[in-house]
């Protein structure tokens, strides 16, 4: 489903880096691997700023700081979120606009029978309802 919701466009690319790894898979795994496979390149990792409260307790959240610069996408209505100083110092704060939409309301939808237009891509709508997801 990510696949087809990037689709075409040239700005996006997937991974399945997460999908093949045997086991569980943290963040700093993700990270790690991409920093061998990129090592020039300068890492970002887009997180809302709900996660903030719970950063410290992440798998190695050090680690992840040293490999990639948080970008926080922060409702420009929303509260500041408690984080201590080296988080605050490797954070990119990034405002942005509320949007109400959760994949547990995506799934209550298709359980319903209500309509999920405009909540997916059409064609993640379309693999959904072929598949039988969610039912």
């Amino acid at each position: 489903m990510v696949r087809l919701t990037a689709g075409r466009d040239p700005r996006l690319e997937t991974d399945s880096v997460e999908v093949d790894r045997q086991g569980l898979s943290y963040t700093v795994d993700t990270l790690e691997e991409f920093s061998r496979r990129f090592p020039s390149a300068e890492l970002f990792l887009l997180v809302g700023a709900d996660v903030l409260s719970t950063f410290g307790q992440w798998r190695q959240p050090r680690t992840i700081l040293e490999l990639a610069t948080l970008g926080v996408l922060r409702r420009v209505d929303s509260e500041g979120a408690e984080m201590d100083a080296e988080l605050a110092r490797r954070a990119a704060f990034i405002p942005t606009r509320r949007i109400d939409i959760s994949s547990t309301e995506i799934r209550d939808r298709v359980r319903s029978g209500r309509s999920i237009h405009g909540f997916v891509t059409d064609s993640v709508a379309e693999y959904i309802g072929s598949h039988g997801l969610y039912r």
